[in-house]
């Protein structure tokens, strides 16, 4: 049985420019030819080797022929790479995906220092990396409202799920609400609506350029995972791990000589 997990790192190098104002558009490295290449090579590897094609419920030709029309009509590489997620997504399958260059990741998916968790449906902060944040009463157990005046549910299915290959709903919550709810440009902050547990209702805005005093990341960098720890995905599953990461070896001398060796995680480091 045949499942892809369809990887475009790249069709060329790629950089980002700055504009002065709004959100700035990447460099357009790619030519027409190559954008039409990279989705008619995306296109074909799923024909091929897609595992539920005769499930599909909708027309594949009509869905390449029109996200064909959006990339010829985008005029930066960040645009198009988007327009290849939005068509693998409309597989509903997580292991059919495209993986933004880094570049991106760093520029266009910056997160703020503080971690969020879908809990019977509704969202709260459950980790806040920012000691400013905390001065500020951003803690640990508030409950998220709204993202720039956009009730978080509704933030969630027009800017986050359009983009997130997932067969399971379970699992687009999951990744949208655990790892990508304030993740967009580095230079363009973010407003939250809070509620705290005595109904107080307010508005913070927070820059995507504060510094983070802890992440779990540290401990996989230099690993083999080094070249897609920003990816979302990848983030999504270690904040699942949790506070585990913080100690994911672990070992003591117990009574009657014996040892205790516990193990979270086989993804750290080179240990």
């Amino acid at each position: 049985m045949k499942k892809i997990f369809i990887v475009m790192f790249s069709l060329s190098l790629l950089s980002i420019s700055v504009f002065c104002e709004g959100k700035p558009k990447s460099v357009q490295k790619l030519t027409v030819n190559e954008k039409v290449y990279g989705l008619s090579k995306l296109w074909a590897e799923i024909r091929y080797n897609f595992v539920y094609w005769d499930q599909l419920p909708i027309n594949y030709d009509s869905l390449y022929n029109g996200t064909l029309q959006h990339i010829l009509n985008s005029d930066d590489d960040y645009t198009y790479y988007r327009e290849l997620q939005r068509f693998a997504v409309s597989m509903n399958d997580g292991h059919t995906d495209i993986l933004l260059p880094s570049e991106f990741y760093n520029t266009y998916s910056h997160s703020i220092p503080l971690r969020t968790k879908l809990i019977e449906d509704r969202v709260f902060v459950r980790d806040v990396r920012n000691d400013t944040l905390t001065q500020k009463g951003i803690v640990r157990g508030l409950e998220i409202l709204k993202i720039n005046n956009i009730d978080v549910h509704s933030y969630a299915e027009k800017e986050l799920y359009p983009f997130i290959a997932s067969s399971t709903e379970q699992w687009r919550k999951m990744i949208a609400f655990n790892s990508q709810l304030t993740r967009e440009f580095i230079d363009e902050p973010v407003m939250i609506t809070f509620k705290d547990s005595s109904g107080r209702i307010f508005d913070e805005t927070i820059s995507r350029r504060m510094t983070e005093k802890y992440t779990p990341l540290t401990a996989y960098k230099g690993g083999m995972f080094d070249s897609f720890i920003n990816h979302p995905k990848f983030v999504a599953s270690l904040d699942y791990l949790d506070e585990k990461l913080k100690d994911y070896f672990y070992f003591e001398e117990l009574d009657g000589n014996t040892a205790y060796l516990r193990i979270s995680s086989f993804m750290g480091g080179e240990d």
